[in-house]
């Protein structure tokens, strides 16, 4: 989803380039507002797969450091 969101924000230039039929699709790639597109999708798709992993890890962490025994436990399990 994340992919169709970046396609639709930068459709008016994709339908600028998809016009243009005078050069091949590897020339388009190599546009800087093309690439520029290209990396911004892959870098946001990265942070948000990696997001998520990180913020559990960190909340987790949190929770066993802060952990404080019952009144009637000896020894944690």
């Amino acid at each position: 989803t994340l992919v169709l969101v970046y396609t639709g924000a930068s459709l008016p230039l994709l339908l600028l380039f998809m016009n243009n039929r005078t050069q091949p699709v590897i020339n388009l790639i190599n546009f800087q507002a093309v690439a520029e597109e290209i990396v911004r999708t892959l870098v946001g798709s990265v942070s948000l797969v990696l997001s998520i992993p990180i913020t559990t890890f960190i909340a987790c962490y949190y929770v066993v450091k802060t952990r404080k025994p019952l009144t009637g436990e000896k020894h944690v399990h």
